[in-house]
């Protein structure tokens, strides 16, 4: 069967689909969908993201995404750590950006997850209408108006205030796209109409429209994002492990040679490009134990010890994913998310039989998903 590219989420938790062989609309629930071979591009309600157009003299994209929130944080009904960014195109010497609340992103995410959708590009609705460089576009959708402004900002107006809100703006020219022929749609404000149903129009434009998986929300090719990290954060422990190896070496021969200036010389020079930190070489061995002590922990309750230990534990529960790792005063802090609260104690359990000392410290619930921070020690 030919794979469909484009399936749009409707607000009643329903979804919608283009026929892969007639090209027309078809609705019904996300698990109903025909078969998809490979990733597609997700449409979501634009009444839950907030599209706009921000001016900021920044040319890296690392400086507009930190200077993005500001720019929007009156707009935003969020505290902006709570609101995802994403940037999409340049416009007339701005950007067009989408704002949307984490945990909202997070629950898309998790019903297309449960069912089996590999969604490459998730696009607010209002983003996917055309943008015109001097007229407003407005898609019809039922009731609701998806309004695209020629500067690239987009909301959803209420059907039957389209009028209102078009004189308002003061929107000398619009275009009306999957009107059909509905006798709301007039001539006026120099509206010229077309008729496409309103997925068909979306379709077309949504592969080049802002993406919201972006940053933290970015598609993971490589399979499961909690193991992805767990898997980073081994790698990185390992890094540090060889570099505590070589600083341990480079004190070998300092011990050895310690009235040798010529070794002495390469040993500060092995510490402080090792440890840029370092600014001062005061006594060389004793700051090269304390750094390397640092990196290696200490008895069996060493961060590469316990990462050892715990890593299969941890990933043991394909349904549970690990958010964050932080290793402080001999114990590892993970951050676990679950459907529900059982799955968690299941890990701790796990843990527990390894003989570590392991603790559910905290435990939150957000809508269908269950966050927990668990403690894990070097013996039980």
């Amino acid at each position: 069967m030919k794979p469909i590219a484009v399936i749009r989420l409707r607000a009643d938790g329903t979804a919608e689909w283009l026929d892969p062989i007639a090209g027309t609309p078809r609705s019904g629930p996300l698990t109903e969908r025909p078969d998809v071979n490979g990733p597609v591009t997700v449409l979501v309600p634009g009444e839950d993201v907030l599209v706009a157009r921000v001016d900021i003299a920044a040319r890296q994209r690392q400086r507009l995404l930190q200077a993005v929130p500001y720019a929007l944080e009156d707009q935003l009904m969020d505290e902006v750590d709570q609101v995802h960014f994403a940037l999409g195109e340049a416009v007339s010497g701005g950007h067009v950006v989408a704002a949307v609340a984490r945990e909202r992103m997070a629950a898309w995410l998790e019903q297309l997850d449960e069912a089996g959708v590999d969604a490459a590009a998730i696009v607010p609705d209002t983003a996917a209408v055309p943008r015109a460089d001097r007229e407003h576009v407005v898609l019809l959708d039922g009731e609701r108006a998806l309004v695209r402004a020629s500067d690239g900002s987009a909301l959803v107006a209420d059907r039957g205030e389209l009028d209102a809100y078009l004189e308002l703006i003061g929107a000398e020219r619009v275009r009306v796209l999957g009107a059909g022929d509905d006798p709301l749609v007039s001539m006026e404000y120099g509206r010229e109409q077309e008729r496409d149903p309103a997925l068909k129009v979306l379709a077309g434009a949504a592969r080049s429209a802002v993406n919201l998986r972006q940053g933290d929300f970015a598609r993971d090719d490589g399979g499961s994002q909690g193991l992805r990290r767990l898997w980073f954060i081994a790698a990185a422990l390992l890094l540090v492990a060889v570099c505590a190896e070589t600083i341990g070496r480079g004190l070998a021969v300092w011990q050895k040679n310690n009235h040798a200036e010529a070794v002495e010389a390469e040993v500060n020079a092995l510490l402080t490009g090792t440890f840029p930190e370092i600014n001062r070489v005061v006594d060389a061995r004793i700051q090269m134990q304390q750094a390397l002590d640092r990196l290696r922990g200490t008895g069996s309750s060493g961060s590469l010890t316990l990462l050892r230990l715990a890593g299969p534990a941890l990933a043991g529960d394909a349904q549970v994913r690990v958010e964050g790792m932080t290793y402080r005063q001999g114990s590892l802090l993970v951050e676990l998310s679950a459907a529900d609260l059982r799955r968690i104690e299941a890990v701790r359990q796990r843990l527990s039989g390894l003989e570590l000392a392991a603790r559910i410290e905290s435990a939150n619930t957000l809508e269908d998903k269950v966050t927990a921070r668990i403690r894990i020690g070097g013996g039980s």
